[in-house]
C-alpha cells in the first residue's frame, strides 16, 4: 500500500518544516524567498512560486504584498511579456533570500552525504519510476462526474 510511502514523506516534509521554522520564516514565505535566492538574477513570477510550490496564487501574492512592505522586493514589468510582472529582490531583500537559500543547500548536502551518493541516486531513479507508474494507473481508472458541485 502507498500509507507507508504516504506517512514517510510526511515525516520528511515535518521535518523540513522544522527546518523553516528554525530560519524564522513560514512555509509560503520561505517559498517565495528560496526560489527568489536561487535564481540567478534575483527574479521570478509569481505563477513560477505557485506551480512549483504548489501555493495558491493568492497566497504567494499575499506573501509578496508583505515582502514589498518590507522593502525585500520590488515588482518588475517582463521585458517578454507585458502582461507579466516579476518579482524582484532589493538590496535589502537578497541577503535574506541568499542566507534562506544557501542554509538550504548545506542542510541538503549535509543530509544527503550521510545519506550516500548511490542511495541517493538509486532513491530518486525508484521515485520517478513509482510516479510514472502511478500515472499510467490513474489515467487507466474511469472519470466520474463530479459528485459535488
Amino acid at each position: 500500500m502507498l500509507d507507508e510511502l504516504d506517512r514517510s514523506i510526511s515525516a520528511i516534509e515535518n521535518v523540513l518544516d522544522c527546518l523553516i521554522e528554525k530560519n524564522g520564516y513560514s512555509y509560503n514565505q520561505y517559498a517565495v524567498l528560496y526560489t527568489l535566492g536561487e535564481s540567478a538574477d534575483g527574479t521570478c513570477t509569481q505563477k513560477k512560486i505557485s506551480e512549483d510550490w504548489y501555493i495558491p496564487k493568492q497566497t504567494v501574492y499575499n506573501i509578496c504584498q508583505d515582502l514589498l512592505k518590507k522593502g525585500w522586493i520590488v515588482f518588475v514589468q517582463s521585458q517578454t511579456d507585458k502582461r507579466e510582472k516579476l518579482i524582484s529582490l532589493t538590496e535589502t531583500g537578497r541577503p535574506y533570500a541568499l542566507e534562506l537559500y544557501e542554509n538550504a543547500q548545506s542542510f541538503s548536502s549535509a543530509v544527503l552525504k550521510k545519506f550516500g551518493k548511490s542511495k541517493t541516486q538509486k532513491l530518486y531513479e525508484l521515485l520517478a519510476s513509482l510516479k510514472e507508474i502511478c500515472a499510467l494507473e490513474v489515467e487507466k481508472l474511469p472519470s466520474k462526474e463530479m459528485i459535488l458541485k
